[in-house]
């Protein structure tokens, strides 16, 4: 039996499993000899095998396996240790001295192959384990540099650029797993939470199996070898060489046999903290950090998931937390809930699979996240859009626009806000801005311009040069967006990132940041669906936890994954009447108690509401607090919203979660067989039907 960590560090997922198949062949030599047969144990370093960047951890982790192995042999069979103690099994790093990248090959002279990139060589194993760095796919350039990040995305085209680098060991193992006369069994890996979401999420659905038949037989389906598609799996290095030179088939003669082609999670944790180690062990590798940031004390910063897959379609086992304590000490403390047994989808769920609904065209060219500036000149304050000459050229008022980010819309009535502002230059070109507005035009250049240049001596990438040549403009001004909203005097707006699901109407004037989903629409019918509990299952089934153990305490909110393929309910006119009168007064109440109470804010309306349902106001200070921040008045219009909208579905109104997210992945199913016979339920048709009716 064989085990590998391509992602070894100083060996301490190694020396785990060899200290448990250790103690796992004693147990079983013990019985033989109590049967009166006799047997020697065999397990040594020799069947861990290593994979690991730096040169120094590889040397640490060959030492750390041979004295477990030996502290081990001594204190339970001396005999049965070898003479001489140390032998060479070069099961790290195939043997060679040098580090191992173990998802980008290297040249012999060490460097990253950037110029010809491929996968490089693993060695063969039966079981494969391991805690892969952590890298965020949108920090992949920044952590790895450009090159290292376009080889490496060219050398395995079938893990997305946007997913995490840690999906790079989880394609590889899931790749060799459902290969052809491949000898793994199974891999397990350690993983951040956000594996759950879109990007990462799609190498786990390429390689999913179909769910187990009633009779528990396993459905094959076919997936192309790990050999072939141009990837460049190469041949294990000799000691001396950093890195395979050419690569060279796997060895094996023959046809190639049939193989199931699939896979099944048989053990999901969605949701685990990250525990820290005891003082006395080795540390483990976390998250990697940017230079010159220091890892925080007790926990990191990120959640974990954890995932087991084996060949073939079977069932796994779901594992969810119910406690977490003293996370941050020497002896943390973690409960469980039994473990639920079931398929296990792609976003690590069990039960009806969310990410088989599809993008509707109902809601096609609706929802947009919001600008991303690309250079900090563009945010400017009163003072500085007055000195820009706001007030004085004629004209600029239209260019420079109320601006909002997150905070301000979850914060105070963000129409209240007064001293944030942004250049909007959008559909204007250089010549322009440089005769009309010459102030405009010289600020830009200081401030935009300048450190563009900086980012394209950085990284030259293809973005960074577009951005440097359009320096006037946003780097993302989202053009798809503005005819959405042209004409409309409100739309609908939520923050991505947050605790509380909310939505509110936003005035047409304010421009919102990227960290604000944009629905450009003004019916309030639209805000009061988006606004009920239906709506909320649904974004809770399909949304990104963010490093936190619960959707309650802080999700995001994917516009691709919850709002394009949700299906709005087919109103009745009173039904939609009914909705939209409730969702005006739900909007109006909340800005209403906004401008009355100081220093209220939109998450503390909700923070208030959801003590006072929970019977947890502290004392008559807070009970008073939620009565002037009309938190019963906002609970009771939600409990209406939610009967209203249910009714507009026509289902019961206290539909269990599961149940509500089961009926809308089988309406979404249905409205999208509509979709495709021609029948297409827009949600503004007066927008939408002209420009996408034959999307």
């Amino acid at each position: 039996m064989r085990i590998l960590d391509p992602a070894c560090g100083t060996g301490n997922f190694l020396y785990v499993a060899m200290e448990n198949l250790m103690r796992l062949e004693g147990d079983v030599i013990e019985v033989i000899r109590q049967l009166g047969g006799t047997a020697s144990p065999e397990v040594g370093p020799q069947q861990f095998l290593g994979l690991e960047l730096n040169p120094r951890a590889a040397v640490i982790a060959e030492l750390v396996l041979w004295i477990g192995w030996l502290r081990w042999r001594m204190q339970n069979d001396p005999e049965a240790a070898p003479d001489p103690v140390l032998k060479q099994f070069g099961n790290i790093n195939f043997g060679g001295h040098a580090g191992y990248d173990a998802v980008l090959r290297h040249k012999p002279t060490g460097e990253a192959d950037t110029d010809h990139p491929m996968i490089p060589a693993w060695p063969e194993a039966d079981f494969i384990v391991g805690n892969p760095p952590f890298i965020g796919g949108q920090d992949l350039r920044e952590e790895l540099g450009n090159d290292y990040a376009e080889a490496l995305w060219k050398a395995n085209p079938r893990v997305p650029k946007s997913a995490d680098f840690v999906m790079h060991w989880w394609d590889r193992a899931a790749h060799t797993l459902v290969a052809d006369r491949s000898p793994l069994i199974r891999f397990g890996f350690v993983t951040t939470n956000s594996i759950t979401q879109t990007f990462s999420r799609r190498v786990i659905e390429h390689y999913l199996a179909k769910s187990p038949s009633p009779s528990g037989e396993e459905q094959p389906a076919k997936s192309p070898s790990p050999y072939g598609e141009g990837l460049g799996e190469g041949s294990p290095p000799s000691p001396e060489s950093p890195q395979p030179p050419p690569p060279t088939p796997p060895q094996g003669g023959g046809e190639p046999a049939e193989h199931e082609g699939t896979l099944s999670l048989i053990l999901a944790i969605p949701d685990h903290p990250w525990i820290k180690p005891p003082k006395a062990e080795p540390r483990v590798k976390g998250a990697a950090r940017k230079a010159g940031k220091k890892k925080p004390d007790g926990t990191a910063a990120v959640r974990i998931a954890m995932t087991v897959a084996a060949r073939g379609a079977h069932f796994g086992r779901f594992v969810t937390t119910s406690r977490e304590a003293k996370l941050d000490t020497d002896k943390p403390e973690v409960d469980y809930h039994l473990p639920v047994l079931g398929r296990i989808n792609a976003d690590l769920t069990t039960g009806t699979d969310v990410t088989k609904a599809v993008r509707l065209l109902a809601s096609t060219g609706i929802c947009h996240d919001g600008v991303k500036l690309h250079g900090k000149g563009f945010s400017i304050t009163r003072k500085e859009a007055e000195y820009l000459g706001l007030g004085r050229r004629e004209g600029l008022e239209t260019f420079i626009r109320p601006y909002r980010n997150g905070k301000d819309i979850n914060g105070r009535n963000p129409q209240e806000v007064k001293d944030k502002f942004v250049i909007d230059l959008f559909g204007q070109d250089g010549k322009f801005v440089r005769q009309r507005f010459p102030e405009v035009a010289e600020h830009l250049l200081r401030t935009v311009k300048i450190a563009r240049e900086e980012q394209v001596a950085k990284s030259g990438t293809a973005d960074a040069r577009a951005y440097l040549e359009s320096w006037w403009l946003m780097g993302k001004p989202r053009p798809e967006m503005r005819p959405a909203l042209a004409g409309l005097p409100r739309y609908v707006g939520t923050v991505d990132t947050a605790k509380h699901r909310l939505f509110q109407f936003l005035p047409a004037e304010i421009l919102c940041d990227d960290g604000v989903v944009v629905i450009a629409d003004d019916s309030a019918f639209t805000l009061g669906v988006v606004s009920s509990d239906i709506h909320y299952q649904w974004t809770a089934a399909n949304c990104g936890l963010m490093g936190v153990a619960t959707f309650e305490q802080g999700h995001r909110y994917f516009k691709t994954q919850t709002f394009d393929p949700f299906p709005f309910p087919d109103a009745t006119p009173a039904q939609r009447a009914v909705i939209a009168d409730l969702a005006e007064e739900l909007d109006k109440t909340r800005k209403e108690a906004l401008a009355e109470v100081p220093g209220l804010t939109m998450t503390e309306i909700y923070n208030l509401r959801d003590r006072q349902r929970a019977g947890a106001l502290k004392d008559l200070l807070e009970i008073e607090r939620a009565a002037k921040a009309r938190a019963g008045i906002v609970n009771r219009l939600h409990e209406q919203l939610d009967a209203a909208v249910a009714a507009a579905y026509g289902w019961p109104a206290d539909l269990p979660p599961a149940e509500v997210v089961t009926r809308l992945v089988a309406l979404n199913a249905a409205r999208a067989a509509e979709e495709a016979a021609g029948t297409i339920r827009w949600l503004r048709p007066e927008y939408q039907k002209p420009r996408f009716g034959g999307a």
